[in-house]
């Protein structure tokens, strides 16, 4: 089941630049990945409702420099459908991964009461307001790993989200809200998320409407977005039709200037599959990528390479500054 390109030639150097880098120090682990990879975390974060929300931490290699990223899975699925992903990232790429099981999925479905029997917390009986939470809890994600920025384990300002699906939609809404944050006397509240990953990504899911979020300049000016989906289906015509619209605000560059200045991709694959689903397509091979790589034909590419070439491409070679962040409550 080959995957569906767009062979322009701005489209042939950014695949280029975007896996070439990826090929080159990822296995069969990266030398840019300077310690030994720590054992994975398993994380409890007690929200103020009570819910005990259960995440899994990858932590980066590289210190200071290593790339925070947080992985939001999608509907009725569970972070154990993306650990082959962040352990990807950790290992081969030295970056920190913050993976959790969402409010109502996984093993994050208990709401502490004192004194009381906990509350199951059933993801089939949310309403509005239940999937406009799962908006704000990342938040608390977030504050997680501005600790660890603090003790010099990663770099909160080179954050990535990963969406998939429900998570895509989460993380486009997120986004905006640490947008939002302005500077308060020269305290930095928020702007550190640098970059998007959409996978199946839906313009309305469950009454949560991104297509309005994408005019604001702070998502559509300040974020690097790659959008990966099967083309067929509702899901494939909303990315095309969110890749649209972004598009106008992410011309193509000059093809000298794509490795520096390309932030906006689409990778359609031609199938129905969506979410973690998608992960098991057929990869590209031989007859599609001599097209690219000029005749070479033993070349495979997997989606953890995507992601992985698109986060050292907009994140890794940039210059965010790493700084010491005061935390809410923080004088």
């Amino acid at each position: 089941m080959p995957a569906r390109l767009r062979f322009s030639p701005w489209f042939c150097s950014a695949l280029l630049v975007l896996t070439t880098a990826v090929w080159q120090g990822a296995g069969p682990r990266s030398a840019q990945a300077d310690e030994k990879p720590a054992a994975p975390e398993e994380v409890t974060l007690e929200y103020k409702d009570g819910l005990q929300l259960k995440a899994t931490y990858f932590a980066g290699t590289k210190g200071k420099e290593s790339v925070p990223i947080i992985i939001l899975h999608g509907w009725k699925e569970s972070r154990k459908e993306y650990v082959d992903l962040a352990r990807y990232l950790q290992t081969q790429m030295g970056h920190a991964v913050f993976l959790p099981d969402m409010r109502g999925h996984g093993e994050s479905t208990k709401i502490k009461h004192m004194g009381q029997r906990d509350e199951i917390v059933d993801a089939a009986k949310f309403r509005q307001a239940d999937f406009e939470m799962l908006v704000t809890d990342v938040e608390k994600m977030k504050q997680f790993l501005m600790e660890k920025n603090n003790a010099q384990a990663l770099n909160i300002s080179k954050l990535c989200v990963v969406g998939s699906e429900l998570g895509a939609t989460i993380a486009v809404k997120w986004a905006q809200s640490d947008w939002s944050w302005p500077e308060l006397a020269g305290r930095k509240q928020g702007q550190d998320v640098k970059a998007l990953f959409l996978i199946s990504p839906e313009a309305n899911y469950k009454g949560l409407n991104v297509i309005k979020d994408f005019d604001d300049p702070n998502i559509h000016g300040e974020l690097s977005i790659f959008i990966m989906a099967g083309k067929n289906g509702q899901a494939g015509r909303d990315s095309e039709r969110i890749y649209t619209k972004l598009k106008a605000y992410h011309p193509d560059p000059a093809k000298e200037d794509v490795a520096e200045k390309r932030d906006l991709f689409l990778w359609e694959f031609d199938t129905a599959l969506q979410g973690a689903k998608i992960f098991g397509v057929n990869p590209l091979k031989g007859h599609d990528m001599d097209k690219v790589f000029g005749g070479k034909t033993d070349i495979t590419v997997d989606y953890r390479q995507l992601v992985a070439g698109f986060i050292d491409l907009r994140l890794v070679k940039k210059d965010f500054r790493w700084e010491l962040r005061k935390l809410p409550g923080q004088e």
